[in-house]
Protein backbone atom coordinates (compact mmCIF):
# COMPACT_ATOMS: atom_id res chain seq x y z
CA UNK A 1 0.00 0.00 0.00
CA UNK A 2 1.59 3.48 -0.79
CA UNK A 3 2.72 5.93 1.37
CA UNK A 4 -0.47 8.15 0.50
CA UNK A 5 -3.04 5.68 0.39
CA UNK A 6 -2.07 4.84 3.56
CA UNK A 7 -2.36 8.30 5.14
CA UNK A 8 -5.83 9.36 3.90
CA UNK A 9 -7.14 6.08 5.35
CA UNK A 10 -5.34 7.25 8.84
CA UNK A 11 -7.56 10.70 8.07
CA UNK A 12 -10.75 8.66 7.32
CA UNK A 13 -10.31 6.87 10.26
CA UNK A 14 -9.86 9.57 12.47
CA UNK A 15 -12.70 11.30 10.94
CA UNK A 16 -14.82 8.30 11.52
CA UNK A 17 -14.18 8.20 15.02
CA UNK A 18 -14.72 11.99 15.48
CA UNK A 19 -17.91 11.81 13.90
CA UNK A 20 -19.33 8.39 16.41
CA UNK A 21 -18.77 10.71 19.19
CA UNK A 22 -20.46 13.73 18.08
CA UNK A 23 -23.78 14.27 20.19
CA UNK A 24 -26.75 13.89 17.43
CA UNK A 25 -25.35 12.43 14.69
CA UNK A 26 -26.77 8.79 13.40
CA UNK A 27 -24.92 6.12 15.34
CA UNK A 28 -23.34 7.92 17.57
CA UNK A 29 -21.69 5.98 20.41
CA UNK A 30 -22.63 9.00 23.12
CA UNK A 31 -26.29 8.70 21.28
CA UNK A 32 -26.21 4.86 21.85
CA UNK A 33 -24.48 4.30 25.00
CA UNK A 34 -26.14 7.71 26.63
CA UNK A 35 -23.21 8.39 28.96
CA UNK A 36 -19.88 9.96 28.65
CA UNK A 37 -17.57 7.53 28.52
CA UNK A 38 -13.89 8.06 27.21
CA UNK A 39 -13.53 8.20 23.22
CA UNK A 40 -11.90 4.75 21.47
CA UNK A 41 -8.39 5.69 20.81
CA UNK A 42 -7.10 6.35 16.76
CA UNK A 43 -3.73 4.46 16.67
CA UNK A 44 -1.73 7.22 14.33
CA UNK A 45 1.35 6.13 12.38
CA UNK A 46 1.44 2.48 13.03
CA UNK A 47 3.50 1.27 10.10
CA UNK A 48 6.37 3.93 11.36
CA UNK A 49 9.62 2.25 12.88
CA UNK A 50 9.34 5.35 15.55
CA UNK A 51 5.86 4.66 16.91
CA UNK A 52 6.84 1.78 19.11
CA UNK A 53 4.55 2.61 21.86
CA UNK A 54 2.43 -0.68 22.91
CA UNK A 55 -1.04 0.35 23.66
CA UNK A 56 -1.55 1.41 27.42
CA UNK A 57 2.32 1.69 28.06
CA UNK A 58 3.17 5.28 26.34
CA UNK A 59 2.88 8.28 28.25
CA UNK A 60 -0.51 10.57 28.88
CA UNK A 61 -0.42 13.71 27.31
CA UNK A 62 -3.25 16.31 27.75
CA UNK A 63 -4.44 19.58 26.45
CA UNK A 64 -5.87 21.00 22.81
CA UNK A 65 -4.25 20.46 19.63
CA UNK A 66 -3.33 23.65 17.77
CA UNK A 67 -1.89 24.32 14.37
CA UNK A 68 0.69 26.95 13.41
CA UNK A 69 1.64 27.11 9.90
CA UNK A 70 5.22 27.90 9.65
CA UNK A 71 7.34 30.40 8.19
CA UNK A 72 8.05 30.27 4.73
CA UNK A 73 11.57 32.49 5.48
CA UNK A 74 14.65 29.70 5.37
CA UNK A 75 15.62 28.88 8.07
CA UNK A 76 19.14 27.37 9.31
CA UNK A 77 17.81 23.93 10.95
CA UNK A 78 14.78 22.27 8.48
CA UNK A 79 13.02 21.02 11.32
CA UNK A 80 9.30 22.40 12.26
CA UNK A 81 6.12 20.61 13.62
CA UNK A 82 3.22 22.95 12.97
CA UNK A 83 0.83 20.84 15.09
CA UNK A 84 1.56 21.85 19.01
CA UNK A 85 -0.20 20.57 22.37
CA UNK A 86 -0.99 23.47 24.53
CA UNK A 87 -1.19 21.79 28.38
CA UNK A 88 -2.98 23.58 30.97
CA UNK A 89 0.39 23.24 33.14
CA UNK A 90 3.32 22.70 31.03
CA UNK A 91 2.55 25.21 27.98
CA UNK A 92 2.89 24.20 24.66
CA UNK A 93 4.93 21.22 23.22
CA UNK A 94 5.34 20.11 19.67
CA UNK A 95 3.80 17.11 18.47
CA UNK A 96 5.65 15.22 15.67
CA UNK A 97 4.02 13.78 12.12
CA UNK A 98 6.23 15.01 9.78
CA UNK A 99 4.51 16.07 6.89
CA UNK A 100 1.44 13.61 7.70
CA UNK A 101 -1.66 15.39 8.31
CA UNK A 102 -3.23 12.88 10.57
CA UNK A 103 -4.10 15.42 13.17
CA UNK A 104 -5.61 18.17 11.19
CA UNK A 105 -9.30 16.81 12.38
CA UNK A 106 -8.37 16.80 16.33
CA UNK A 107 -7.08 21.11 16.13
CA UNK A 108 -8.91 23.15 18.53
CA UNK A 109 -9.85 19.84 20.57
CA UNK A 110 -9.20 18.72 24.25
CA UNK A 111 -7.56 15.79 23.43
CA UNK A 112 -5.35 12.72 25.29
CA UNK A 113 -2.32 11.64 23.20
CA UNK A 114 -0.87 8.67 24.22
CA UNK A 115 3.12 8.24 23.15
CA UNK A 116 6.40 9.49 24.06
CA UNK A 117 8.44 12.73 25.14
CA UNK A 118 11.31 13.06 23.38
CA UNK A 119 14.17 15.43 23.42
CA UNK A 120 17.07 15.59 21.20
CA UNK A 121 19.77 17.90 19.78
CA UNK A 122 20.00 18.97 16.05
CA UNK A 123 22.37 21.33 14.29
CA UNK A 124 23.14 22.88 18.11
CA UNK A 125 19.42 23.17 18.84
CA UNK A 126 17.07 20.86 21.36
CA UNK A 127 14.10 19.89 20.20
CA UNK A 128 11.34 18.56 22.90
CA UNK A 129 8.55 16.79 20.92
CA UNK A 130 5.56 14.42 21.74
CA UNK A 131 5.81 11.35 19.35
CA UNK A 132 2.25 10.57 19.27
CA UNK A 133 0.78 6.79 19.12
CA UNK A 134 -2.42 7.09 19.00
CA UNK A 135 -5.22 9.88 19.99
CA UNK A 136 -8.62 10.31 21.16
CA UNK A 137 -10.81 13.44 22.53
CA UNK A 138 -10.82 14.00 26.23
CA UNK A 139 -14.89 14.09 26.32
CA UNK A 140 -17.51 13.89 24.38
CA UNK A 141 -18.34 17.54 25.94
CA UNK A 142 -14.91 18.58 24.54
CA UNK A 143 -16.15 17.95 20.74
CA UNK A 144 -17.47 20.69 18.82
Amino acid sequence: MNQTRRRDMTVAAAMAGLLALMPGCPGSRTAQQGSSAPAAWVDLFPDQDWNDVPPGQGEIFAGTVRYVPGSDEPSFVMRYNPFKLEMADEGTTDIYCGSDTSLAPFVGLQVEIEGSLQTMEIEGQVFVEIWPARIRPSSPAGIR
